[in-house]
């Protein structure tokens, strides 16, 4: 028990990052489903029908992703008015990148495969999923504001600088000092904040999985 936990410890960020990629890729597949229901009523077919609906689910997926990976994944839990404009607008500019790939890819894919717009954006959302894991650590959420984050980032470049050192056939003291940590003050506002986009994240993340569900139970026992 103590080994997983210590291997749970240790492989946090990306144990999450999986957890929240899936629960972000069932609402991507699952908001497919509700746009293709509700846009093709109005005429729309072929290559049409496949954007606008990746279109949408593309937004509505962007939306439901950042709270989850800022707050959980990533440790910024702060929403000061200049680090959540320039988080989002960082984690707004990655999707964008990979969202062009699934907006150009997938009508393409779908037409040149033969295979429905669904299965086509299983394919390519995995893709997306580690690409967007790449840019959210590296670029988005480097600068890390809840006080454990930034603990750990101390210990890691102070093992790194013990390494360093080692080779050098220096020394290097141990010591994690507490007047370099700079947290960010994350006040009542903040965890309010926190509480009620995780239950509208919560409420998305359920509607879509059930409408993806059904749509599916429909196809393979129908």
């Amino acid at each position: 028990m103590e080994k997983l936990r210590a291997l749970f410890i240790k492989y946090k960020e990306i144990i999450i990052y999986i957890i929240v990629g899936g629960m972000t890729t069932l609402v991507r597949w699952g908001t497919v489903v509700i746009f293709e229901k509700i846009l093709s009523p109005f005429g729309m077919s072929g290559q049409a029908l496949s954007f606008f609906v990746t279109l949408f689910s593309l937004i509505v997926t962007i939306l439901f992703a950042f709270p989850p990976n800022k707050i959980f994944v990533f440790e910024s839990r702060s929403f000061k008015g200049s680090i959540i404009i320039k988080e989002f607008g960082g984690f707004l500019a990655a999707r964008a990148i990979s969202s062009i790939i699934e907006l150009a890819g997938i009508p393409l894919l779908s037409q040149w495969l033969g295979i429905a717009t669904l299965w086509v954006t299983m394919i390519v959302s995995v893709v997306v999923l580690v690409a967007n894991y790449i840019f959210s650590k590296l670029i988005v959420f480097k600068n890390r504001t809840s006080e454990d984050a930034q603990k750990k980032e101390r210990k890691k470049l102070l093992k790194k600088a013990k390494k360093e050192g080692k080779d050098l056939d220096l020394k290097v003291v141990d010591k994690l000092d507490e007047k370099d940590i700079k947290a960010v003050n994350i006040g009542k506002k903040d965890k309010l904040l926190c509480v009620i986009l995780n239950g509208i994240c919560a409420l998305v993340f359920v509607l879509s999985v059930v409408f993806y569900v059904i749509d599916l139970w429909g196809k393979l026992f129908v």
